[in-house]
């Protein structure tokens, strides 16, 4: 399980979930940046559009996930990545 936050928003996503560890390992690839499920990461604005992108591909599976993103992106704000 991961907590993305800024500021006062978060959201849960479940690291179990197959396309969440496709989202993971494209962003690795893309960027050399490792979103672990059980540490810290932090995530700017450029990682988060290629999320974004990313999870366009399942419209209708991720909608609060992406609507937390762009939010993020409008505001300029890192969301910071913590694993439990």
């Amino acid at each position: 399980m991961l907590e993305l936050f800024y500021n006062e928003k978060n959201i849960f996503i479940n690291t179990d979930d197959e396309n969440i560890n496709k989202m993971i390992e494209v962003i690795q690839k893309k960027t050399g940046i490792y979103i672990d499920p059980y540490s810290d990461t932090k995530l700017y604005p450029s990682h988060q559009k290629l999320i974004i992108v990313f999870l366009e591909n399942y419209p209708n599976q991720y909608l609060n996930l992406v609507n937390f993103f762009q939010k993020a992106i409008e505001l300029d704000e890192i969301v910071y990545c913590i694993g439990y």
